[in-house]
């Protein structure tokens, strides 16, 4: 069966299948991102190799207690105070998890709006049997998270702080270890590892994408090119 792509509302098309495309990079990002916050193994393989849980002079179960205190105040909007019994808190770094909280918050709020617009853009280029349109914008996209990943990886700490003065307005993330010892074992590699973790479930999602996108494009495409009868001259 032929696609049946609209030629005479193009303009409307092309707009709505960007849409439906920023939409679904959207909600890779955002996805990504949720998936890594509620990946506490990612923090106890960080915590365990790193043994950074000695630098503050507990055990690694008392710092894993004292996460997920710190995680249930970031994702959970009735947990309106942070008491972590084992690490103080000052008045600067709560002003911070704060902040943090309401990202969190934020990021949550895009990645189910987007999913919404997502789906439904999902759902009508299925409908209309234009599946293969998402094949060339995603081919172009296919490998740029493992690209960033080596960036990353490679320029971490400009990348890092660079992030933290786009994001915030303050200077709050700049952890003192004598008065927020919290941050000696949120160190630098656990958060390489986060970026990392969010843009390979980006990679991940892409190459779906792409992959369904290109099979549609060799079933609808390719396949109604090669049997097209050829005239003879």
């Amino acid at each position: 069966m032929k696609h049946s792509y609209q030629p005479g509302n193009k303009l409307g098309n092309e707009f709505l299948l960007w849409i439906g495309i920023l939409a679904i990079l959207i909600f890779l990002l955002t996805f990504s991102i949720t998936i890594t916050i509620i990946n506490i193994p990612l923090f106890m393989v960080s915590l365990w190799f790193s043994r950074a849980y000695e630098l503050v002079g507990l055990t690694f179960s008392t710092v894993m207690d004292n996460y997920l205190i710190l995680m249930a105040y970031l994702n959970f909007p009735w947990i309106e105070t942070l008491n972590m019994p084992d690490f103080p808190t000052s008045v600067n770094a709560a002003i911070h998890f704060m902040e943090v909280k309401h990202l969190f918050f934020l990021n949550y709020g895009a990645m189910v709006l987007s999913a919404l617009i997502a789906a439904y853009s999902l759902w009508k280029l299925k409908a209309s049997r234009n599946v293969w349109r998402l094949y060339w914008p995603f081919k172009q996209l296919r490998w740029l998270p493992i690209i960033i990943i080596v960036i990353l990886i490679f320029n971490f700490n400009a990348i890092f702080v660079g992030f933290h003065e786009l994001v915030f307005q303050n200077d709050y993330w700049l952890f003192n270890p004598a008065t927020d010892p919290i941050i000696l074992v949120l160190d630098e590699s656990f958060f390489l590892l986060c970026f990392v973790s969010v843009f390979l479930i980006i990679q991940i999602g892409i190459e779906l994408v792409y992959r369904a996108g290109k099979k549609d494009f060799e079933e609808r495409i390719l396949g109604n090119y090669t049997k097209t009868p050829r005239k003879r001259i």
